[in-house]
């Protein structure tokens, strides 16, 4: 599981890159991560 904690943790850390994510982007990725 921890691994798979890092992944997310990337992902989320290139979304808010490239994205210059804002919180409203930030909760649209989480929510699409956890009800897929």
């Amino acid at each position: 599981m921890e691994r798979q904690d890092n992944q997310i943790q990337e992902l989320f850390q290139e979304f808010i890159d490239n994205q210059n994510g804002t919180i409203e982007d930030v909760a649209n990725f989480t929510y699409v991560l956890y009800n897929k």
